[in-house]
């Protein structure tokens, strides 16, 4: 069971980012990122990342009950996609971004009687 605290959220005796509270200087940590000169290019990769979660979802993170831990993982491989990716690509890593998506955001995402909102 997840429980938030401060951010963090304890699942399998370990705390984990709960999407909401992730923040640029841990979006840099991921990245390996050392210097501040992209940080406005990736606060806003950040910000379309979690903006694209939420619709891909059809809700949004205010009105879950629990936000689920793993929400986290499609969040940082997104904005690593758009900041190793600046242009747009059709090669086989975009497919493997879209996997990553799908495997993990399908199982939190929003149905009502069968049919996706």
């Amino acid at each position: 069971m997840a429980s938030l605290r401060t951010g963090l959220i304890f699942l399998g005796g370990r705390y984990m980012i709960n999407i909401v509270e992730l923040d640029l200087e841990t979006v840099k940590q991921y990245l390996r990122v050392d210097h501040n000169d992209d940080d406005i290019l990736l606060a806003t990769f950040l910000s379309a990342a979690k903006g694209y979660i939420q619709n891909y979802l059809n809700q949004r993170f205010v009105d879950m009950e629990e936000i689920p831990a793993e929400l986290t993982i499609p969040a940082l491989a997104l904005v690593s996609h758009f900041y190793e990716q600046r242009q747009i690509v059709t090669d086989g890593k975009s497919r493997e971004v879209l996997y990553t998506f799908s495997s993990i955001l399908n199982m939190h995402r929003r149905f009502y009687g069968g049919e996706l909102i």
